[in-house]
């Protein structure tokens, strides 16, 4: 019908809002009310003005005026919300909504355009959208502090379009959010239980598919954010504070295949500064960032180191700058990740918690050219600097060394389980062209032993070059250092380090080092401390295959043993004596002791097989000490004893190079004091001495035989005769001679 008005006023009007279908019944009062419709007419296309304005006991206000036909039902118009409760949202959509408004209100202004025909259509743009002091917390803790506040929020140039499902924002600025995020011992987050529950989710498909919505955004601006972060996983729970947090997000889009731009930057407990910046797709994940982290204190780690180690992080800076490739379908042959760059580890100083003493330090570790790759996994790194790096190796009263120690999981520590071993899996490749060290240190210390021992290796220099884990590749290895101060070492050769047991070929010397630095050692191995003396070594180890081939070259310069220690752990053998057997003229001992086995071998231990071949040696020095005299200078077993013809102290050729032998390793053996015990073969000696002195009586008695002749036998048996009567003082009878036979 035709229907023309020409105003129509309601003034200070007041309307009751209910809705029973709520699971807790809704209930709003709008006053006052002010509406006018001026020159309202049912013509078609005819468009009538109006104005509506309204506000709630709350404070809420409503502002709504524009023009609507009734032939097509249409409306267009704009609209104004200031100071809407975020609570009487709230209590509007209650279970509905997965968390709980602490505090906050919103403002909002903007225009629509709606349409009725045989489809319903309308859109609605907000030129400003507004939130202030925004408070969420979960609904299980309503009453407890707010896990995300937003103090002012600010949303331009909003359109939404209906049944297009499509959303678009120019631009979001969100400023000083705070965000109190963490993990539960079980490893839950605390946000999501912010989310809506999978209960629900059920539900709403149960309901029926909802189309999705397309939003895209233009511009996030994060500005002065702080985010309280907490891993309660550990114990103690590791802390962080991030502020300020900023970031510009740029082509937010639903459409997961476009990119966005991200330009992000926060500090790290006041201290340190992480920033990226580049381009991300969503799905499939796509990246190209570049990642700059500057002076990162590591310190707030230590919760996570204390659950794997038993060190102490006392200080340390972290410094790296990098890109970072995410391609989800590389090209044939290329990974799919990847992260180049360089890092900086400064200012490193650990602690031993145990022994309550540093561990590992250093002044600065730097790596450059970092070349890791994923899918297949690789590692490559141009150079290692370590500046002034220091260790500690400690052996403990019980014999345990620190390294170990240090180096395992706490008792108490928490370890999550796992179901089944991972599937074996071929090691990653990894290449390290050179490993510089400068000035570095190692303190080594045993408290086993009574008193301790103590050494360090410093000044140690050098470098490593070629290293890989490839098995065919060889590392040049040239290392420098002193020992407790003047004594030089050196470490020289090729090894795969990263691949030890499949080949090494290094060799380490140490020179001049002072012998009373061992006496620790001496004193309870030995039995006796050392006064004084020189240690110079060559070790030399071949490892190929498996198969070892271990050399050592040990000299003793002046070695001088002093008061006895009375050890229960001294060799049951006369040391003294070995010494004065191995020491030369000069007071040099020049051993060598090879040792060789299989590192496949179980048994095989190299520092007990050394010592082993040492006792070894020993044993068979004071076992057959004439043969270590006879191997160095000649004769061999045979230096034991000198042989003479019975009844003779005659030399002979046979014995006289022994004696000479014997004389000569004497000299060369000056600490060395020979007691020469008289030895006689009774049987033998006693008949060579009888017939010398029976020789020597008779012969005065036989007559003079001219040159060339001899003694008839009347005569010698005359001569016979006397001399048994001056001996026994009777002439001898004769026994009668034999009958012949019959």
């Amino acid at each position: 019908p035709a229907i023309r008005i020409g105003t129509l006023s309601v003034i200070d009007g007041r309307v009751g809002v209910a809705d029973r279908s709520r699971g807790q019944p809704f209930a709003t009062t709008l006053t006052p009310i002010e509406f006018t419709l001026t020159d309202f007419r049912t013509a078609p296309d005819f468009q009538n003005e109006y104005r509506f304005e309204a506000a709630t006991v709350a404070g809420e206000r409503l502002v709504w005026s524009g023009r609507f036909s009734v032939q097509p039902l249409g409306s267009t118009g704009t609209f104004s919300v200031t100071g809407l409760k975020t609570a009487t949202i709230e209590s509007y959509l209650q279970n509905t909504l997965p968390f709980h408004f602490s505090s906050g209100s919103l403002d909002l202004e903007g225009g629509y355009r709606a349409a009725i025909t045989d489809r319903m259509g309308f859109s609605v743009e907000l030129s400003a959208l507004k939130l202030h002091d925004i408070g969420v917390a979960p609904k299980a803790a309503a009453n407890s502090a707010p896990w995300i506040s937003f103090p002012e929020v600010a949303l331009s140039q909003v359109a939404y379009a209906f049944p297009e499902q499509k959303l678009s924002i120019d631009r979001i600025d969100i400023d000083n959010a705070k965000l109190s995020v963490w993990r539960e011992a079980n490893g839950a987050i605390n946000l999501l239980q912010l989310l809506p529950q999978a209960s629900a989710n059920a539900a709403a498909s149960a309901a029926g598919p909802t189309p999705a919505m397309d939003i895209s955004v233009g511009t996030i601006a994060i500005r002065a954010a702080s985010i309280a972060a907490e891993d309660r996983t550990t114990r103690p729970a590791a802390k962080f504070a991030l502020a300020p947090v900023t970031a510009t997000i740029t082509g937010y889009s639903t459409d997961a295949a476009k990119a966005i731009a991200l330009d992000a930057s926060l500090t790290v407990n006041g201290k340190g500064r992480a920033a990226a910046k580049g381009d991300v797709r969503l799905s499939p994940l796509t990246a190209n960032l570049a990642l700059d982290v500057q002076n990162v204190e590591l310190p707030p780690l230590q919760p996570y180191v204390a659950a794997v180690s038993g060190v102490q992080l006392l200080s340390g800076q972290f410094t790296a700058k990098g890109d970072l490739a995410i391609n989800p379908a590389p090209p044939r042959g290329q990974s799919g990740l990847r992260l180049t760059g360089n890092v900086t580890v400064a200012n490193l100083a650990t602690r031993d918690t145990a022994l309550r003493q540093d561990f590992i330090k250093w002044q600065r570790l730097q790596l450059t050219g970092i070349d890791f790759r994923q899918g297949p996994d690789s590692l490559a790194i141009d150079r290692i600097r370590a500046q002034r790096p220091y260790g500690k190796v400690v052996i403990s009263e019980d014999q345990q060394v620190n390294i170990a120690a240090v180096l395992s999981p706490p008792r108490n520590a928490r370890t999550p389980a796992r179901a089944q071993p991972p599937a074996p899996s071929r090691p990653m490749p990894i290449r390290i062209r050179q490993v510089t060290v400068q000035d570095g240190r190692l303190d080594f210390a045993d408290f086993s032993i009574q008193p301790n021992f103590a050494a360090v290796i410093g000044s140690l220099g050098g470098t490593v070059t070629g290293l890989s884990s490839a098995p065919d590749t060889r590392a040049e290895v040239k290392l420098a250092g002193t020992v407790d101060s003047y004594a030089p070492v050196d470490i020289s050769g090729q090894i795969n380090l990263l691949s030890a047991a499949v080949f090494s070929d290094i060799a380490m010397n140490f020179r001049n080092m002072e012998l009373t630095t061992f006496n620790p050692y001496s004193g309870k191995y030995a039995g006796y401390n050392i006064s004084k003396g020189k240690l110079t070594t060559e070790l030399h180890y071949k490892v190929e295959n498996r198969a070892l081939d271990a050399q050592h070259h040990i000299v003793l310069d002046q070695l001088e043993f002093g008061q006895a220690t009375g050890s229960k752990d001294a060799v049951p053998l006369p040391v003294r004596l070995a010494v004065a057997l191995l020491k030369d003229r000069d007071g040099v001992i020049d051993l060598n002791l090879p040792v060789s086995g299989s590192l496949d071998d179980p048994e095989f231990r190299l520092g007990p097989i050394i010592w082993k071949a040492f006792i070894g040696l020993l044993t068979k020095i004071v076992e057959a000490p004439f043969a270590v005299i006879g191997s160095l200078f000649g004769g061999g077993e045979d230096l034991a004893y000198v042989d003479f013809a019975p009844g003779s102290a005659m030399r002979t050729t046979e014995n006289g190079e022994k004696l000479a032998n014997l004389a000569k390793g004497l000299a060369e053996r000056p600490q060395l004091r020979l007691d020469i015990p008289l030895m006689t073969l009774v049987p033998a000696d006693d008949a060579a001495l009888a017939d010398v002195a029976f020789t020597d009586a008779l012969a005065p008695l036989l007559p003079e035989v001219a040159p060339g002749g001899s003694l008839a036998p009347q005569q010698r048996l005359a001569a016979l005769a006397q001399l048994h009567e001056q001996q026994l003082g009777m002439k001898p009878v004769y026994p009668m001679p034999p009958m012949p036979d019959a």
